[in-house]
């Protein structure tokens, strides 16, 4: 992907995030539109298709340059020193845990009302970025593995 699409997928990244963020303490007006649950629901898909666009710009930038099509980058290489596979596996670890949690405490309310229906509003609140968490770390933690291998020094 090209350098100046960065700020796009980032972009939509970033916006997926904080309306996911802003619609989790409440509803929101927006040019005239109620945001609820629904656009939630939306804000945090845009935030892990934002991830996956990210990652896919990555990983075809380092095979590109590993296959030599494309020119070493500085900036690319230190980023690539500090995105460890350790790292990367325990960012995603505590992402996918914490959206566990967060499930589990929303199951938890479920079970306090002896298992009858809750009001969407509320619980989704809390369901779709504890979702949101648990795939995005998941995918975290599988990009790290991917990205490993294709940093990986085979003559070393």
């Amino acid at each position: 992907m090209a350098g100046q699409r960065w700020p796009a997928v980032l972009a939509l990244l970033v916006a997926g995030i904080a309306l996911t963020a802003a619609l989790y303490l409440a509803p929101l007006q927006f040019l005239g539109a109620g945001l609820d649950i629904h656009s939630m629901l939306y804000a945090s898909a845009a935030a892990l298709l934002g991830m996956q666009l990210c990652l896919f710009a990555l990983f075809a930038r380092v095979s590109a340059q590993n296959a030599g099509l494309l020119a070493r980058s500085p900036g690319l290489d230190r980023l690539l020193r500090n995105l460890t596979l350790e790292r990367g596996l325990l960012l995603g670890l505590a992402l996918a845990l914490c959206g566990l949690l967060w499930s589990g405490a929303a199951f938890w309310q479920w079970r306090e009302t002896g298992f009858g229906a809750l009001d969407p509003r509320v619980v989704m609140r809390d369901t779709i970025p504890a979702a949101a968490l648990m795939v995005g770390g998941m995918e975290i933690m599988l990009a790290s593995f991917l990205l490993s291998l294709l940093t990986w020094d085979v003559d070393a």
